[in-house]
């Protein structure tokens, strides 16, 4: 719950009820939350605008889907009666996706809307929407990130069952970036892009790359050196160019910094995060964006509250996604 409120003002003052002020912003604030963007918050670049499905039903308390899979092969067979023709089949499962609500108030007192009104303290429509819709935003990054144990919503940074590797140690022996040559690293992040690619069978081309915000900056610093000889390009330039992900589907790396994978790997390492992002890979329920109620009056005050449905993070194909650790 958020309070507005600060030091006294002096003078006349305009009998102003927080109740005008409350009205006065509920249409100002009431807006789609996914609208709302803060370049702070690293969700909106975790998963894309296809990803975030807002197309579920408000009422829904959880999400679910249907698997599919067809099996079965032709076989050769000889002439003449024969009652072994082999026969191809379907198997079906749902997945089930919990879903939760959530909700965010503010009170705005008289006194609150008296100085407001004489300009001491700002606009209180932007602070009050801004305060709303962060505390918001804080859950919803929290949630896709770190997850939320009791209420089964798995975390993007340690989901189960998404296979991790150790990166290979540089010709010092060590694993991690600040300690290995450019070309080193270099490989290292081939070496998860591969990894994905043949595990799956050639299905998973990942171009999505999120790195700690130091090694962010080396593959930006650090010169690629090969044989001796300098090259005019980066790790990062040179990673860009050279990565058997662009050689396959013509597009290049989307490498981003994400401040919450330092120590997050086993034994605390640092960790890389490697993803093939679409929507039938990955996804995000929800059902209800941000939504602002209209004020409601209490003793010399005014009450706002604001209510939306989020789900879990949550990936439909595990081999769409990787971690390596050591960097």
């Amino acid at each position: 719950m958020a309070r507005y409120g600060n030091g006294p003002t002096y003078g006349a003052q305009g009998n102003v009820q927080a109740a005008d002020i409350a009205f006065s912003i509920h249409t100002q604030v009431d807006s789609s939350f996914y609208d709302v963007l803060y370049p702070d918050y690293e969700w909106y670049g975790i998963l894309d605008d296809t990803q975030v499905m807002q197309d579920i039903n408000a009422g829904a308390t959880s999400y679910s889907y249907i698997t599919r899979d067809k099996h079965g092969a032709a076989a050769f067979i000889g002439n003449g009666p024969n009652d072994n023709i082999p026969k191809v089949g379907q198997s079906a499962g749902a997945v089930q996706v919990p879903v939760a609500y959530a909700a965010v108030g503010a009170i705005i007192t008289n006194e609150d809307a008296r100085q407001y009104d004489f300009g001491f303290n700002g606009n209180l429509a932007q602070d009050l929407g801004e305060a709303m819709r962060k505390a918001s935003d804080n859950l919803v990054e929290d949630s896709v990130i770190f997850g939320n144990e009791s209420l089964g919503f798995l975390p993007w940074i340690n989901y189960p069952g998404i296979a991790s590797a150790l990166v290979a140690p540089g010709a010092g022996g060590d694993t991690e970036w600040g300690k290995k040559e450019g070309i080193e690293i270099v490989r290292d992040v081939n070496m998860a892009l591969n990894a994905m690619w043949v595990n799956s069978k050639t299905l998973m081309k990942p171009l999505t790359v999120f790195i700690p915000l130091t090694q962010f900056t080396l593959l930006n610093e650090t010169p690629i050196v090969i044989g001796g000889t300098g090259t005019a390009m980066t790790a990062m330039e040179y990673l860009k160019r050279n990565n058997i992900m662009t050689q396959l589907t013509g597009q290049e790396l989307d490498i981003r910094p994400s401040r919450y994978l330092m120590e997050a790997g086993v034994g605390g390492t640092d960790r890389m995060v490697v993803m093939d992002r679409r929507r039938e890979y990955q996804c995000m329920p929800f059902p209800l964006p941000y939504l602002l109620s209209q004020p409601i009056p209490a003793p010399l005050a005014a009450e706002l509250y604001a209510e939306m449905k989020i789900g879990s993070f949550h990936v439909r194909q595990r081999g769409s996604m990787m971690y390596a650790d050591g960097i």
